[in-house]
């Protein structure tokens, strides 16, 4: 279907982001199926909620309690799955939750015997089969440490889990063991600086996951490296480092020996890779299967380390001729990863008060050797205000066919009241909203009013986390409502017109 709309590899990077957005608001859920209508505006617009997903394009499922980030993938038949930590719900086409689909619309993957695992990242491959990947956490015992490690909490030993699902939402015998393969990689066991073994084999943390274009799953995360002693100028316990690593599975589900000699790049010390990275985010995959990665989270903030992007060849070796090294240092964010190798990047100008003021978003124009396109807004960047008043943030992206980037955040608005006791109070209302540059990065003020789509779920306080386009070019946000222990999931699905 030639919709005008492409797909992209992306690659994200929201632990470096975390820490800079806000909560959603503690409220209430109204009964689902209750959302404000459509308001109209007599405006010409590029886009609008589609009024065949959910109602009045939008959709809003209790999580119950659920924790974990919210990750989100797009099926073949557009029908979208999202992972809220231990288990995937998955919503059909026309946004109502698929009840087929597990148990009641809930699928929970199986766990290590006695031990735990979180999902920290979704794929889909070229025959519609569902990528799960994650880390498993292990009973205690099965990796003791000969040293304290941690602030007194348990510390519990970790591997990387993927399984592969079927379109009919069950476990592909021809992958790993039964459709589940877990590793730790066959890395060593970690030493300290003396050379003494601190744990009986490695920790390994996964970050994300893609597909590349023979079906083969490529793992981004971190693997134990050593231990240090106050991290922070107020951590006075020892703390495992860790070390970014890259590693590819072939279709079967094992580790794919073509793929850097043993199939993984990294994960013994942070000098193996140009960022000194102890972490990798999504990987990114090129046109040629070359493997585009940015640092990710840091165990330990003294450890030092670059934020930025890296590039490996298709066979896992560093490509030296990608920026400077083999990387682009001084950049973080979310990123996309065109047909044509073309690299465009969401991150932001600092500082950022976000107490005080919206965040404003930069977006970066990279060839596919890593040098920034100067023909792209000014000097290869456009920055943009988010809309909305404080706290404000455009923190997701895609593109479309014709070189256009779609950003999606959360726009705050206030609103200044008496109450009955006559005394002044504000009210904060948190929307979707989603804006396009135009192919050069300037805003298309014909998208919608003012340039924008803001989106609101009636009283409910919603935040952003992911956009995505469908098989028909149809933007889906993505993201949650209320407070960290009864969060539910908010998600609106956008007709772009031209």
């Amino acid at each position: 279907m030639d919709s005008g709309f492409r797909k992209v590899r992306r690659l994200s990077l929201p632990v470096l982001l975390a820490s800079l957005w806000l909560c959603p608001g503690a409220l209430a859920a109204p009964a689902e199926g209750h959302l404000p209508k459509t308001r109209k505006h007599t405006s010409l617009r590029a886009a609008h909620l589609d009024p065949t997903f959910g109602e009045a394009g939008r959709t809003t499922l209790s999580l119950q309690g659920a924790e974990g980030g919210v990750i989100p993938v797009l099926m073949d038949d557009d029908s979208l799955i999202i992972s809220t930590g231990r288990s995937l719900k998955r919503l059909a086409p026309d946004g109502k939750l698929d009840e087929s689909f597990g148990q009641g619309g809930t699928l929970t993957p199986p766990v290590p015997s006695d031990g735990d695992f979180e999902i920290d990242g979704l794929a889909v491959d070229s025959q519609g089969r569902l990528i799960v990947a994650g880390t498993s956490q292990l009973p205690e015992e099965e990796a003791p440490s000969s040293v304290a490690i941690g602030n007194g909490t348990s510390v519990r030993p970790q591997a990387a889990r993927v399984m592969r699902y079927l379109p009919n939402g069950t476990l592909d015998p021809s992958f790993g063991d039964a459709g589940v393969f877990e590793t730790n990689l066959n890395l060593p066991a970690p030493h300290d600086e003396d050379g003494k073994q601190i744990l009986t084999k490695p920790w390994v943390e996964v970050s994300g996951v893609a597909v590349d274009s023979r079906d083969r799953v490529l793992l981004s995360g971190g693997a134990s490296a050593g231990i240090r002693f106050g991290c922070a100028h107020d951590w006075f316990f020892n703390t495992l480092t860790y070390a970014a690593f890259v590693a590819r599975l072939t279709k079967a589900g094992t580790l794919d020996p073509s793929f850097a000699g043993d199939g993984v790049f990294g994960g013994l010390s942070t000098s193996e890779n140009p960022l000194h990275a102890e972490g990798s985010a999504n990987p990114g995959i090129g046109p040629g299967d070359e493997v585009v990665y940015a640092s990710g989270r840091t165990h330990c903030p003294r450890g030092g380390g670059s934020a930025g992007l890296a590039q490996l060849s298709a066979d896992g070796q560093l490509s030296p001729s990608f920026g400077t090294g083999g990387a682009v240092r001084r950049w973080s964010g979310d990123a996309a990863i065109e047909p044509d190798g073309t690299i465009i990047t969401l991150g932001y100008v600092f500082p950022w008060y976000y107490t005080k003021e919206p965040a404003r978003a930069q977006i970066t124009h990279f060839k596919p050797n890593g040098q920034v396109d100067r023909t792209y807004g000014r000097g290869g960047h456009t920055v943009l205000t988010s809309p909305g008043g404080a706290g404000s943030q455009l923190s997701t992206m895609a593109t479309d066919a014709g070189g256009r980037v779609l950003l999606g955040g959360t726009m705050i608005s206030t609103k200044t009241f008496r109450d009955p006791t006559d005394h002044t109070k504000k009210r904060h209302r948190r929307s979707f909203v989603l804006v396009r540059l135009g192919a050069h990065g300037l805003l298309d003020q014909s998208f919608g009013p003012r340039g924008r789509i803001a989106t609101r779920f009636g009283p409910l306080g919603v935040n952003a986390s992911s956009l995505l386009l469908d098989s028909q070019g149809r933007a889906v946000m993505v993201g949650t409502y209320g407070p960290w222990n009864n969060r539910g999931l908010a998600v609106a699905r956008y007709v772009i017109d031209r």
